[in-house]
């Protein structure tokens, strides 16, 4: 028997550990919609070509090198090519070439679209940079309201059982006389409305599980179960004054 318990105690905790590993934290998410989003794969690709073109800029100012190598046969009448005769016998020819160039001077114009290929690359960095900062918010967001949705159903769940609590001990005050009948029909309604409430926790904590696996880029998953502690934002007051805000804007 006691073996037995111990094996139940220890399945029981490998569920709940399980459970908690399953849970997926606002870091993951984030993760996980930046891997995944093809906006952020756009713009990431593009900041690569920008890159490239850079590179491309930089080699151009680089002397060119050129060769060459030709080879040909002949066999049986032929001309000759130094007496000009004709002659039956094979002749090889080859001939090799070799050059190399460079750009002294153009105006400035190989620099300057260096210049401007830097300050595209630049561009396209902050780019990518803003694709992700503005998916990351959204994120963040999406992750709180399936939070702030979850807490309302609990809420929600919590208000029914205290009601229905206060519904049976009515109904035994109705039944020895000692309440009104039209209390108990009003706490029955009251059961209902709440049940109501229930089911539109539910329905509004589908569609934001639903509005984060969107932006994550995954399967839509109904018990996505998330971290709750990660979601915890330390307050800090802010330092600046609106002076140092208003020049830092």
């Amino acid at each position: 028997m006691q073996i037995r318990f111990l094996g139940i105690a220890f399945f029981i905790f490998s569920v709940n550990v399980e459970a908690q590993e399953n849970k997926l934290s606002l870091k993951q998410c984030i993760q996980t919609a930046i891997s995944n989003n093809i906006v952020v794969r756009q713009a990431g690709l593009q900041a690569d070509v920008a890159a490239v073109n850079v590179s491309q800029a930089r080699v151009n100012l680089l002397p060119d090198l050129n060769a060459n190598f030709g080879y040909g046969f002949n066999r049986g009448r032929n001309v000759d090519p130094l007496t000009n005769s004709y002659i039956n016998q094979q002749l090889a020819s080859s001939n090799v070439g070799l050059s190399s160039g460079v750009m002294l001077f153009n105006g400035m114009r190989l620099q300057n679209i260096i210049r401007q290929n830097n300050l595209n690359y630049a561009a396209a960095k902050m780019d990518l940079q803003q694709q992700k900062d503005n998916l990351t918010l959204n994120v963040i967001l999406a992750y709180l309201q399936v939070l702030s949705n979850a807490d309302v159903l609990a809420a929600n769940k919590a208000q029914i059982t205290v009601t229905n609590k206060q519904a049976e001990r009515i109904e035994i005050l109705v039944k020895e006389g000692a309440a009104a009948g039209y209390l108990l029909a009003d706490l029955k309604g009251q059961v209902a409305n709440e049940e109501i409430n229930i089911i539109n926790a539910v329905n509004m904590l589908q569609v934001s599980k639903l509005n984060l696996s969107q932006l994550m880029g995954v399967a839509y998953n109904s018990n996505m179960e998330l971290e709750n502690e990660a979601a915890a934002f330390p307050l800090l007051e802010y330092t600046n004054s609106a002076a140092e805000l208003y020049k830092t804007s």
